[in-house]
Parts: C-alpha cells; sequence; structure tokens
C-alpha cells in the first residue's frame, strides 16, 4: 500500500556540538511536526566535577554483567515491565523505516521478547522486531 507524504524541513549544525532540525509533513493520519535540538556536553559538566571515564567505563560494565546470567536465562522478560514504564512512545504514532519497507501505525506495546506491536492503518497488528523508528505524534 502505498500513501504519499508531502513536507519540508531543515537542519542548522551552529557548532559540532550543536544541532537544531525541524521537520513539518503531511501524513496519512494528519499532520506531523518535529523540532529536535541536540547539544552534546560531558558528563563533567552534568555531574558538577571531573569524571574519571576508566571509573564510568568500569562502573556500567559491572552493573550490566551484574545480571547478564540472569537476562541471557530469562531474556528481555527479566526487565519488561521496567522498560514499559519507560517507554515514551507506546500510544504514538510511529514509522518504522526496515530497508525499502515503512511500516506507519501506532505502537500498541511490546511483547515478550522485545519486539514492538503497531497497530497498522489497515488495522491488524503488526509484531516488529528490527528497524529504524521514529515517533511521530502522541
Amino acid at each position: 500500500r502505498t500513501r504519499n507524504n508531502f513536507g519540508f524541513g531543515f537542519e542548522w549544525s551552529p557548532s559540532q556540538r550543536t544541532q537544531l532540525t525541524a521537520l513539518t509533513q503531511k501524513r496519512f493520519f494528519g499532520n506531523d511536526h518535529r523540532v529536535s535540538i541536540f547539544h552534546r556536553t560531558s558528563l563533567s559538566a552534568w555531574s558538577g566535577k571531573p569524571v574519571d571515564v576508566t571509573q564510568f567505563r568500569d562502573a556500567v560494565l559491572m552493573d550490566f554483567f551484574s545480571r547478564y546470567d540472569e537476562f541471557l536465562a530469562t531474556g528481555f522478560a527479566m526487565i519488561r515491565s521496567e522498560y514499559l514504564a519507560r517507554c515514551p512512545f507506546i500510544g504514538s504514532y510511529v514509522e518504522i523505516h526496515r530497508g525499502e519497507e515503512i511500516i506507519c501505525g501506532r505502537a500498541h506495546g511490546i511483547t515478550d521478547d522485545g519486539a514492538l506491536e503497531v497497530i497498522t492503518a489497515d488495522g491488524p497488528l503488526r509484531v516488529v522486531d528490527l528497524g529504524e523508528m521514529f515517533q511521530l505524534s502522541n
């Protein structure tokens, strides 16, 4: 099924660390407007003190591997409820790019193995386990 989308946007990078992007489109389900601002900064700026990169890396790896065996045994189910509690896009319209295929619909949920459930415009529930997802609107 083919749909025509019309729109325009721009991207501006006033420095190597800062980027502003804006986009507006007319889509099959309505108008879509996106604005994003990215500014890279160091951990030191957030924490207010110097950050030892080696200690930071070791702490992240230790936390990750402390429950790794449990994760291997249970899979995504181990973190599913926590993931869903923090998941900002459930209930939103999304667009998922899978190579040449584009899947559009409303993000409905997450399966026990971590795949995204999408209700497409055609109505059927589609389970998507791989792709680049863009949140379009709530």
